[in-house]
């Protein structure tokens, strides 16, 4: 995809969507620019060197299978959410990203007190997202969409991008 992209074009590329087969009325909308398409290099590109630095240490117990099928997980669902353009779509998969990484932190952390950094940075996080949530249903209430390409479009007062 490196190769092929258009640093020189504005917008997206590689755009494409896709409806849900029990939801006629969503729409999921994917595509790539030069910070999302970044991101998921870098973390198509650092999930190999995590499999290669933890199979020893992973080894050591019989959960090998488990830590890998999460930590594909995370990286499947950390690149769909960088090429996700609708804001709401990337929300929930960003928040989802956190239940592998929970799972991560608490069964294969390296101190005792790896079960309380998980939950913690479950807590935080997820607290944390939730003004990034109400943020998001503004824009939604004063744009009538959800999708980056025609959000970028409306023009915010200073009010309303301080408040946001």
């Amino acid at each position: 995809m490196w190769i092929g992209f258009d640093l020189g074009a504005h917008g997206f590329q590689y755009t494409f969507s896709a409806k849900l087969p029990w939801f006629d009325s969503v729409d999921l909308w994917f595509g790539l620019d030069g910070l999302s398409l970044t991101l998921s290099m870098l973390t198509a590109f650092i999930t190999p060197l995590c499999v290669i630095l933890t199979t020893r240490l992973t080894q050591e117990s019989d959960n090998l299978r488990r830590f890998m099928r999460l930590l594909l997980l995370l990286d499947a669902i950390l690149i769909t959410s960088f090429s996700a353009l609708d804001i709401f779509l990337f929300y929930i998969f960003f928040e989802s990203s956190l239940i592998p990484m929970f799972l991560i932190v608490g069964a294969w952390g390296s101190r005792p007190r790896r079960i309380k950094a998980s939950y913690y940075l479950f807590f935080f996080t997820l607290t944390g997202s939730i003004f990034m949530l109400f943020g998001i249903f503004s824009v939604y209430q004063l744009t009538g969409s959800t999708l980056y390409p025609l959000i970028v479009e409306y023009s915010f007062s200073v009010e309303q991008q301080k408040l946001l």
